[in-house]
């Protein structure tokens, strides 16, 4: 009995597969690179709102995030057509501060829960605003119009011409709270929580009832082993505790 002709589809077959793995191939690699600079940008987004928080101008701003962050001769993202997939005009950085009327508390720690508010007007002061950092990248993931590859010419694979014309918008920012409440010291620390009706007073004032009665049952027999009384005040003892070297501020270069 004769085989059935299969007038080379099993050929065929094999190279619509290969076509479609040598797609992956090359676009796992583009994608591995767009994670890569979009982690790369939250980072430089982080590293933005602390230099707006600490004065930067703008303009020492972008060139700071430029050459930290996103430094050719560092990092080698390449597109298909092996040129850059990064350029000058495809990195932009700004910081920005807000006034505490223009975010309605938006950023606050707890939002709008009316706990939440009871503590942090207990615990923070109010802060001064809000610090922004953002970085947005245009990546181009293939050759620009008529443009040829590092080292002469080197051609996108078939099937990806309308993919590398892509140019994604990759956008990370942080916000910080100016002056959110942060103390200056040990002692701060302690009043704050002292003077705090919820988040202290009301908890610790139903406990150190309960220790003085217990303590004015127990002192006699503890008295033989010369033990001092129980003491109630449970900020007081732990004053200087804080190593020095946490509650001096680190001296800005």
């Amino acid at each position: 009995m004769k085989a059935p002709r299969t007038g080379g589809q099993a050929l065929a077959e094999a190279l619509a597969a290969l076509s479609v793995l040598g797609a992956l191939f090359a676009l796992i690699p583009a994608v591995g690179r767009l994670q890569d600079l979009a982690l790369q940008a939250l980072l430089a987004g982080r590293h933005a709102a602390f230099g707006i928080a600490q004065g930067w101008s703008q303009p020492a701003l972008r060139q700071t995030i430029g050459t930290r962050f996103f430094d050719p001769g560092r990092h080698r993202w390449l597109a298909l057509d092996g040129r850059a997939m990064l350029g000058a005009d495809g990195i932009q950085a700004w910081g920005a501060v807000a006034p505490p009327a223009a975010r309605d508390g938006a950023y606050q720690i707890g939002g709008g829960d009316r706990q939440a508010m009871a503590l942090r007007a207990e615990l923070l002061f109010p802060d001064r605003g809000v610090t922004t950092g953002a970085v947005r990248l245009s990546p181009r993931l293939g050759a620009a119009a008529g443009g040829r590859g590092l080292g002469g010419p080197r051609s996108v694979p078939a099937g990806l011409h309308e993919w590398s014309s892509l140019r994604p918008a990759i956008a990370r920012s942080t916000v910080l709270l100016s002056g959110e409440g942060a103390a200056g010291g040990d002692d701060a620390v302690q009043a704050a929580i002292a003077r705090a009706g919820r988040a202290w007073q009301d908890a610790a004032r139903p406990s150190a009832n309960l220790a003085r009665a217990d303590d004015a049952r127990l002192w006699r027999l503890d008295a033989g082993w010369q033990r001092p009384r129980l003491d109630t005040d449970w900020l007081q003892p732990w004053r200087g505790v804080v190593p020095a070297d946490r509650l001096v501020p680190e001296v800005r270069r």
